[in-house]
This record gives C-alpha cells, sequence and structure tokens, in this order.
C-alpha cells in the first residue's frame, strides 16, 4: 500500500482523491460523515487510477490498522457501517465492460437526465497556475454505473446524436460555470465539438444565448474541434472558425498526432490553441519519431500564434520533457483526474497552495536533458 490518509473531513478526502500525485485508488467511508458530498466521493472513488496503491480513510471512528490494511489490498467484504469503493487501473481492461450501442438506449439516456459532465484541470507548465478545465461527457448507468466515453460516443456519432449529446453537455457545463463555487475561479471552459457541429450556421447564435443565460463571457470558453471526423474542406472550417473568434470565443486543435490528426493544415486557421494528443505525448520518452513530430508542431503553432496544451501528462518526467519541449500547458492525471463540479474549488484551492504535490518546476539537470534530448531527435 503506497499511502494511508485518515480524514474526519469530507472536503480533505475529495481533495485527495481529485488529485493525481500521489493517486489515491480506494476510499473507505462511513455514509454519515460525508457530510452531503456522498455522491461526489463516490464518483471520485469509482473511475480510473494511477498505478499507485493508497487509501483515504473517512470516517468519525477510526477502523483498527489490520482491517484498514485489509481494506486498503483488497476493498473486498463490505465492513459493517462502512461503504468500499476501488479504483481500477488505468492500464487494465476493465472485465464486463459494458457499452451503448442501440439508439434507443442512448435515447433513453439524454431523455432521463443520464448524462453527466465532469471537468479534467489544465495548468501551465511553467508556474503550475491553473488556467482551465475540459468538460468531459460521462453517461451514469443505473446498472452498470459511470460510463466512459467509448461506451456511449461511437453508437452516438452512429445514431446521428452528437448534436442533443453536444446541448447537454454544453448546458449542464454552463450552469455548473456559473455556479457559486466556479465562478470565482477565473478558469476557463473548453466544450468538445465534433466538425459537422463547429460548422453549423446556427451555432455562433446558439452559442451566444446559451452563454448569456448562463452569464459566462465567450471570452471564458474553449470551443475544441475534436478528432472524430475528417476536416475535407479547411477553407469552409476557416470561416465557421472566423466567426465565432469574433464572437470572443476561442477554438482548439484537439487531439494533434501522428496517428490521429496532423494539425498542419489548421494551424493557420483561427485557431488559438493546439492540444497534443496524449498518445504521443507518453510515447516521446523512447520513440524519436515522436519527439520530431512534437518538437514540429510546437515550433509550428507558436510560429502562429497558438498555446500548445500537452495531454497525457502523468508524471513529473512528461511534465519536465513537455515543458523543455516548449509546450505551454498540461493535463492530465498527475494534474488531476476529472472532476465532478462539487470537487473543482476544492482541487483548486489544494492544488494552488502546493498539497497535494505537484511536479517539481525544475526536474534536476540530468533529468531534465534526458526529458529534452530523450534516445534520439
Amino acid at each position: 500500500m503506497a499511502g494511508l490518509v485518515v480524514t474526519t473531513s469530507p472536503q480533505e478526502a475529495m481533495a485527495r482523491l481529485a488529485a493525481g500525485t500521489p493517486a489515491f485508488s480506494h476510499l473507505l467511508l462511513q455514509a454519515e460523515a460525508a457530510g452531503g458530498l456522498l455522491g461526489e466521493l463516490v464518483s471520485l472513488s469509482s473511475g480510473e487510477a494511477g498505478p499507485a496503491s493508497a487509501l483515504v480513510l473517512l470516517g468519525a471512528a477510526g477502523l483498527p490498522p489490520a482491517m484498514a490494511a485489509r481494506v486498503a489490498v483488497t476493498v473486498a467484504a463490505p465492513v459493517p457501517g462502512w461503504l468500499a469503493r476501488a479504483l481500477r487501473p488505468r492500464t487494465a481492461a476493465r472485465p464486463g465492460a459494458h457499452s451503448l450501442t442501440t439508439e434507443d438506449e442512448l435515447r433513453r439516456a439524454l431523455a432521463g437526465g443520464a448524462v453527466r459532465v465532469l471537468y479534467q484541470p489544465v495548468v501551465r507548465l511553467s508556474d503550475r497556475r491553473p488556467v482551465g478545465m475540459e468538460a468531459l461527457a460521462r453517461i451514469e448507468h443505473p446498472v452498470w454505473g459511470t460510463l466512459p466515453p467509448e461506451a456511449f460516443l461511437p453508437g452516438m456519432e452512429a445514431a446521428g446524436l452528437l448534436r442533443e449529446l453536444t446541448i447537454a453537455v454544453t448546458e449542464q457545463a454552463l450552469a455548473d460555470w456559473n455556479g457559486d463555487r466556479l465562478a470565482e475561479l477565473d478558469l476557463r471552459l473548453g466544450l468538445n465539438l465534433p466538425l459537422d457541429i463547429l460548422s453549423l450556421s446556427c451555432l455562433p447564435d446558439w452559442l451566444d444565448a446559451q452563454c448569456a443565460a448562463a452569464d459566462v463571457p465567450p471570452a471564458r470558453v474553449v470551443l475544441e474541434l475534436t478528432e472524430t471526423q475528417e476536416v475535407t474542406d479547411p477553407a469552409a472550417l476557416g470561416r465557421a472558425a472566423g466567426v465565432l473568434r469574433a464572437r470572443g470565443y476561442r477554438l482548439a486543435i484537439d487531439d494533434a498526432g501522428p496517428a490521429q490528426r496532423d494539425p498542419t493544415e489548421l494551424i493557420n486557421l483561427p485557431f488559438s490553441v493546439l492540444k497534443l494528443d496524449k498518445s504521443v505525448v507518453r510515447e516521446a520518452a523512447d520513440n524519436a519519431g515522436a519527439r520530431a513530430f512534437l518538437r514540429r508542431s510546437i515550433a509550428d503553432a507558436h510560429a502562429a500564434g497558438l498555446t500548445v496544451v500537452a495531454e497525457g501528462v502523468e508524471d513529473a518526467e512528461i511534465w519536465a520533457r513537455m515543458r523543455c519541449l516548449g509546450a505551454d500547458h498540461g493535463q492530465g492525471y498527475c494534474i488531476a483526474r476529472p472532476l465532478p463540479a462539487a470537487a473543482v474549488p476544492l482541487w483548486h484551492r489544494a492544488w494552488c497552495a502546493g498539497i497535494p504535490d505537484a511536479p517539481p518546476l525544475d526536474a534536476p539537470h540530468g533529468a531534465m536533458q534526458r526529458a529534452s534530448l530523450g534516445s534520439g531527435t
């Protein structure tokens, strides 16, 4: 067991679970000690965890150390009066994973309010300052629990329901961003939009109306062009992006990578942000081709005036490497896992205070050299 935190504060428990480093992968709590945050705590402890295993113990009365250790290792049999939750490792396949594939299932989820939104922080690599949150869609299934995007997005696209999903996520995210807990944080909100929706002529007016109703300025919204659809008409995309940018929105090229989307033809369109796909960010340690792609893409983006975000920042080494390569911002489990809205201000407060610990701003010289040079060009 990598660590154990015992607390009577649901806020501290939530902050610990929200953080990406260290990775707390188990939760044991007394329901009455949750202080109205039971749903959020359970949500944070039923997603994906990092490779380390640690335990957060929340309750008014402690458990004997031997029992706590047993639960930390197995989270097996329920302990009387306590609720145990475990996180699955990100690298492990989920046994019995379920997907929503039929149009009826998907429409029921949309109509029944099953879509929920989580938020993953984006921070500045140079000084750790939080700069934004990306809104991520999930579906809460009554039997299967929280479903990740891969369990419903392909079905949504096949059934022609991405517009309905986008509406649900946008409305919920803007409402959260105008809430008392998030409005004061001065963070940008990233919203994922597929190409066919970003290109709709009615989108600018609809977004303006939604932002006005939620009292969220367009300047705080980043529209992220997802990579699920191929760009066949860059000129038309440029016109649509230009209209949105003129309204005050920032636009991002999402999921850029040699195996995903080559950003070359899009960088000189009216985009403000380039997001590097987590796969190429992770491969850069051992893959000279990945490093070459990153260097070229970051240089081209900066030359065009774009901010560069590295996705998949999962440890201090990746943090240092991407900073050396010139990325401006980072996003990943080293910073935080996707959070329910209630956990965002708690994470923000803890992160800005340096608790839990963040990756160092300056890695040792040798580590920085290895991060920047790798084993090749």
